[in-house]
């Protein structure tokens, strides 16, 4: 971004400083033409008078003339070379208030930051879907009590798992870049750094029914699928599991440079992929998605 702003210039710095320069060079070369004036009008006279009847008073008043002349001219010549201005004590005046400056994009930005249109929003869960009717669930060890495992807390959807249970929630969106916005709160469970949100590239699996393939997996519910290193992952922090607050999250993805990659899944999850399990139960509300196409 570039701040624009325009003000009134006050003070030119070296401005005073070379204008008093200036004028103390030509003092001092005024002082030294008159110096060698003096020496010529002082020589001129001690010669003219030289042996004759006014010699004397040329030794006592035009020589010394002379003299006083030249060490006139050779001081103030010296003098306007090397003269300087004297030191201003003005000091430089404090910097423009940016305060209230309006800030405006610089050509680049303006032209090159741009999308190629604006982002389209995918999901808005609170608005279209308050019944989460869009999601699936996840259970490695299958779901045994719905209202138990995923249970609902007012307006949010929840995951709950004991001991070392697999569990997670589902929502498919398509496309492959895009942002996922949501609210999440942690109400149970030790941290162990058991939670994290995912998304997940998936395959596109066309006509013949094999069903919800990863990127880089050949067939459905593959054994490798939760150590994927096609994933992305974004962990709860310890402090979300003390203070059992709503937080904002969001996510930003990008699956355009890998091959074969055709949507996306945004996957919360307990305990998947990791060797420490632990319990926890964690609900999501306020989910939207958009899909970002430059």
């Amino acid at each position: 971004m570039v701040a624009v702003a325009m003000t009134r210039a006050r003070w030119r710095p070296g401005h005073d400083s070379g204008r008093a320069l200036r004028s103390a060079r030509s003092w001092w070369r005024v002082t030294a033409w008159s110096g060698l004036v003096l020496t010529l009008a002082g020589l001129t006279v001690w010669l003219a008078t030289h042996g004759t009847r006014g010699a004397e008073l040329a030794n006592v008043l035009a020589l010394p003339v002379a003299v006083v002349g030249v060490v006139l001219a050779v001081v103030a010549g010296r003098a306007a070379s090397t003269a300087q201005a004297p030191v201003s004590t003005e000091s430089a005046p404090e910097p423009a208030s940016t305060e209230g400056v309006v800030s405006a994009p610089g050509p680049t930005e303006s032209a090159v930051a741009a999308p190629d249109r604006e982002p389209q929003l995918l999901y808005d869960g609170a608005r279209d879907d308050p019944a989460y009717k869009r999601w699936t669930l996840f259970a490695t060890g299958g779901i045994q009590d719905e209202d138990r495992q995923f249970p609902h807390d007012g307006d949010a959807l929840g995951m709950r798992s004991v001991g070392r249970d697999v569990v997670g929630l589902n929502l498919s969106l398509p496309t492959r870049k895009g942002l996922v916005t949501f609210e999440y709160r942690v109400t149970d469970g030790e941290y162990r750094e058991q939670v994290y949100f995912a998304v997940i590239p998936m395959q596109e699996n066309g006509l013949d029914g094999r069903g919800l393939i990863e990127v880089g997996r050949p067939v459905q519910d593959h054994p490798d699928n939760a150590r994927s290193p096609y994933r992305s992952r974004d962990f709860v922090p310890r402090r979300h599991f003390d203070d059992r607050e709503w937080h904002e999250k969001s996510i930003t993805f990008d699956f355009t440079p890998i091959e074969g990659a055709f949507y996306a899944i945004f996957a919360p999850r307990i305990n998947e992929g990791l060797d420490r399990a632990a319990d926890a139960t964690v609900h999501v509300r306020r989910v939207r998605a958009w899909s970002i196409t430059r």
